[in-house]
């Protein structure tokens, strides 16, 4: 049992030095990948920057994996390995030094906390849309089937939002809608389904755990730069769906001239509607090439972790 929960412990500690490091790979690479990926179309920036975000972790897990089953490592260091004699590659500083035992302890410390954190954030969303729920009232029914399921919330304040991670739900205020004309209201939802159609606020907090070790400055540009595409997306998604692109920017000026808003539809925009029929057109770079560069970048980034930490743990 002991020697289970050592191993346990030893893995959790390669796991999160490989993660920090793979942090500041992909904080380092992150101003050229955003040179590249502005030239996609918008719907495949935002997937390509959710899959460079999450490249860190999945690296890291992938190379505690291979370090820990020697059938794959003999694969890759073959000659120090001695064929398929390889043995696991953990750190053993549980059994080795008072020190080494330590940072074992505080690595997996820090990994409860992160799993502790992650759930409270899970239960926190949960309960704020069963709040919600309790608070509204099923919308009108309206003739598109698109708009059939929406929340009214009795406010004044002019307020509509996608709520809810797993099952989200749209949410509008009683304010909002004496204020817009049937198809300005018929926009607004059209742009806050396109987040319940992608799950949109999973992928934010998917983006924000998987960046948690990130540089400051990387950190915060990628996370304002995926919330901004996630806007422009629900932007082209109530222009395909209303088909008026021009209602689309009317609707978006109206909101940013008002000073009544305090909590408005586009409360989360950093950029402005700018050429919408423009942000799904063929883009200049090979969507397909960009892929398969990421898919590149990803398992030389495993390779690499796997190697260096192969190399230390050597050492140790």
């Amino acid at each position: 049992m002991i020697d289970i929960v050592a191993t346990l412990g030893q893995s959790v500690f390669s796991a999160f030095c490989l993660l920090l490091f793979a942090s500041m790979v992909s904080s380092f690479l992150h101003p050229i990948f955003q040179r590249v990926n502005q030239r996609l179309p918008i719907n495949h920036q935002s997937l390509a920057t959710l899959f460079f975000a999450l490249m860190a972790p999945l690296s890291a897990i992938l190379a505690v994996v291979v370090l820990t089953h020697p059938a794959i490592a003999a694969t890759i260091v073959y000659a120090h390995c001695h064929g398929t004699s390889c043995i696991p590659h953990v750190p053993a500083p549980i059994t080795s030094s008072f020190s080494g035992a330590v940072l074992v302890a505080l690595a997996a410390l820090v990994s409860l906390i992160v799993i502790y954190l992650m759930s409270q954030t899970l239960k926190l969303a949960r309960r704020r849309q069963t709040y919600l729920e309790a608070l509204s009232q099923p919308g009108e029914k309206s003739t598109s089937s698109a708009f059939a399921y929406y929340r009214l919330i009795e406010s004044d304040a002019l307020a509509a939002w996608c709520a809810g991670l797993f099952f989200p739900r749209v949410y509008i205020s009683t304010g909002l809608v004496k204020k817009l004309t049937t198809e300005q209201l018929h926009a607004v939802l059209a742009h806050e389904y396109g987040h319940v159609m992608r799950r949109d606020n999973l992928r934010k907090l998917l983006l924000k755990w998987a960046s948690t070790f990130w540089v400051p400055k990387a950190k915060h540009s990628l996370r304002h730069k995926f919330a901004a595409q996630m806007e422009e997306l629900a932007d082209c998604d109530s222009a395909t769906i209303t088909g008026k692109t021009e209602l689309v920017k009317e609707v978006y000026a109206m909101f940013r001239s008002s000073d009544e808003v305090t909590q408005g539809i586009y409360q989360h925009r950093h950029v402005s509607t700018g050429n919408i029929a423009g942000l799904k057109s063929a883009a200049r770079f090979s969507v397909v090439l960009v892929y398969l560069l990421l898919a590149l970048l990803f398992v030389v980034l495993t390779l690499g972790l796997t190697l260096v930490a192969h190399g230390l743990l050597e050492q140790l």
